[in-house]
């Protein structure tokens, strides 16, 4: 394997049967490189090396450590993969006005996934990386408040608030997942796919089985007091079991076990286009199929957010001429005064309302899209969730000409566990030298629709008459292990 430093190459060592590549998505990426030399090299923080199986470089961020002898000296360094980089690029928003240019690390940033995923590779070419943008999922725009965050941080919000995936690609960076399926069926037997399963329940994973579900409190009415003295916001709400806002799910296994979830970003709302300009401040959009007049709320002014264009981010307070147009109020900022001659309104930027009350019809949608969101945290919380660590059958991959990595889907099935479900792989141990050698970590299920429609596919499974004895050991219900001793991670 070589180590180059500034593109140059230092050295050339060969890597010790305890050298691996270790990855857990989205978490870590590193290769844990073992080699002796007969002669000292320095070795500098900063070095890189090069594994062609990730097609990625892999960065030494600490000072090995070095054992010397009378004949050699051996190396235990750890080269980490560009997950790791990413800590170290902070993000910013430069703002660029008539007569100069501020640089904001606190700051509120809306926009789609695309949005998100430009600002973040602008930020990695700010600071002299060099990464490609990739696929993105189609998302609502949403605000986001930036806090003094690296980019990895970033990249961990801005995901999490959009409700979608992440992944690195080699040096292409996606805001969806990307992953593919191997065509073969993964069972516990010699020449079948793993030679030992271990099943592992997360006891620390949230178990919930009655969920309250509440949204924002924006374009909602105003709530009624339930005393003279007291007025409580009011906040979306639907009508659930018992006609509360909650539902319910394995109550008669696991008892009742509640928790509260806000979806602060589910309320009523309308979102327009700007279709006609009548002056830098008045805009007319046919598509509002009710009168604002009629939904205002005594005390509030009602407000425009624009989500696409120069004005992207803005908020501004509104009058309305006629139930379809229009006009803002300018704001002044430190920046300058908006719109103005260059950041204003153009035909096709998008935007929503707020501080209205919105009609009944949209309040109905907005309580089916807070009753979803309640119902995907439920199916996620209310089972007690598995995880499963495999010892991959090296005969198995070599005969079938197959490499794993991370992402990737197979179909594992399991009698004495009842699973034969698809699963991604989230943790992957590879050895340097046998490339056939793999431990695997997965445990997350695919969707049931997803599921069936992946089945049909032309599985490929090689079975034979000698299998490994299938045996069940288990501990407490909590760890389950088939076939022979799995390794632990540190033995292999």
């Amino acid at each position: 394997m070589n180590i180059y430093r500034d593109n140059i190459l230092l050295t050339s060592v060969a890597p010790e049967s305890s050298s691996v590549l270790r990855q857990r998505k989205n978490e870590y990426d590193f290769i844990q490189l073992d080699f002796f030399v007969d002669t000292y090299v320095d070795l500098q923080i900063g070095d890189r090396i090069y594994f062609s199986k990730t097609n990625s470089f892999y960065t030494l961020n600490s000072k090995p450590n070095v054992s010397s002898t009378p004949r050699n000296y051996r190396y235990s360094c750890r080269f980490e993969g560009a997950l790791h980089e990413f800590e170290k690029v902070q993000v910013f928003l430069d703002t660029v006005t008539e007569t100069k240019t501020y640089r904001d690390y606190s700051f509120s940033l809306t926009g789609t996934a695309k949005t998100f995923l430009q600002f973040i590779i602008e930020n990695l070419e700010r600071a002299g990386y060099s990464y490609e943008l990739g696929t993105y999922e189609t998302t609502e725009p949403v605000t986001i408040q930036f806090n003094n965050w690296n980019v990895r941080e970033a990249i961990n919000e801005i995901t999490g608030t959009l409700g979608i995936e992440w992944c690195m690609v080699g040096n292409t960076l996606h805001f969806k997942k990307v992953s593919s399926e191997l065509a073969y069926v993964f069972m516990v037997g010699r020449y079948n796919g793993f030679t030992s399963l271990e099943r592992t329940r997360l006891q620390s994973k949230e178990l919930y089985t009655v969920v309250y579900g509440y949204g924002g409190t924006q374009n909602l009415p105003p709530r009624e007091t339930y005393d003279s003295t007291t007025l409580f916001e009011n906040r979306l709400m639907f009508p659930g079991v018992d006609g509360e806002s909650k539902l319910t799910n394995n109550v008669e296994l696991y008892g009742r076990r509640e928790t509260v979830q806000e979806f602060p970003d589910i309320i009523p709302e309308y979102t327009g286009t700007v279709q006609t300009l009548s002056s830098l401040y008045t805009f007319t959009d046919t598509g509002i199929d009710f009168d604002i007049n009629e939904q205002l709320i005594s005390g509030l002014e009602p407000k425009v957010t624009f989500l696409s264009g120069s004005l992207m981010g803005l908020s501004f307070g509104i009058t309305v001429v006629d139930g379809n147009t229009i006009t803002l109020t300018p704001i002044t900022e430190e920046s300058g005064t908006y719109p103005n001659a260059t950041i204003k309104m153009t035909v096709g930027d998008t935007y929503k309302i707020y501080d209205i009350q919105m009609p009944d019809s949209y309040i109905v949608a907005a309580q089916d899209r807070l009753r979803q969101a309640t119902q995907d945290f439920l199916d996620d919380y209310s089972i007690p969730a598995d995880v499963y660590t495999a010892q991959v059958d090296e005969e198995y991959l070599r005969i079938n000409e197959i490499e794993l990595s991370l992402g990737i889907m197979i179909r594992i099935v399991n009698e004495e566990f009842g699973i034969d479900n698809m699963y991604e792989i989230k943790d992957l141990q590879r050895n340097i030298n046998n490339e056939y050698k793999y431990t695997i970590g997965f445990g997350e299920k695919m969707p049931s629709g997803l599921i069936s429609s992946i089945k049909n596919n032309n599985f490929t499974q090689k079975q034979t008459i000698y299998n490994i004895n299938r045996t069940m050991v288990t501990s407490n219900e909590v760890t389950n292990i088939i076939g022979g001793e799995t390794p632990t991670w540190e033995q292999l």
